[in-house]
């Protein structure tokens, strides 16, 4: 996200490759059940997504940016990368619903690298950072809990509840209405010409 004239770290530190070679060929040999990778993956995604709060945070302070643009960044880096990874893999974002507070965990977990950087104790954000994520998200999932979602809003206005009811699906349909028909005709001249 933030990019400065140098070259990108994962070409200029050698541990990058063989980490990433070395995690490519585990998944490779080691033969693991649908229902165990099931498993391991909510934790590792759980994981990965302290990791990446505080990643995101940590390289916006390093960059000189205060603490507001840290903790969105923080929070972008692990929220993008999850969404990122199950549009790879065709599933809808985590994100998006049902997620067990996805995007609130790494808030929280940016929020707490923040803390300790500022405090001058960056490896205890990092260890803190990465566990409370962890361990929130895990929480979040086993208990259910979530933030409220659209179907418990309402709209306060006339245009709102025209806009989020029928008017914005008519307005939808009307739409692909002159698209459809706008591409027909334009089919009718080419042929006629």
């Amino acid at each position: 996200m933030i990019r400065r004239r140098c070259t990108p770290v994962a070409l200029t530190d050698y541990a990058y490759v063989p980490t990433a070679a070395t995690g490519a060929l585990i998944a490779f040999l080691v033969k693991i059940s649908e229902d165990g990778w099931n498993r391991a993956f909510v934790v590792l995604d759980a994981a990965a997504l302290g990791f990446w709060a505080i990643t995101g945070a940590q390289k916006t302070l390093a960059a000189g940016l205060g603490w507001l643009p840290a903790l969105l960044l923080g929070t972008l880096s692990a929220v993008g990368g999850g969404a990122l990874r199950d549009i790879v893999l065709g599933r809808v974002p985590a994100v998006f619903g049902g997620n067990a507070m996805y995007a609130t965990v790494a808030a929280v977990s940016a929020g707490i690298m923040v803390d300790c950087s500022y405090a001058h104790q960056p490896f205890t954000g990092m260890v803190l950072g990465i566990t409370v994520g962890l361990l929130f998200r895990l929480v979040a999932l086993r208990r259910g809990w979530s933030l409220p979602n659209s179907p418990h809003w309402q709209p306060r206005s006339r245009l709102a509840s025209y806009l989020g009811g029928k008017g914005f699906h008519l307005a939808l349909k009307q739409h692909e209405h002159r698209t459809h028909h706008s591409t027909e005709d334009r089919g009718k001249a080419h042929g006629n010409s």
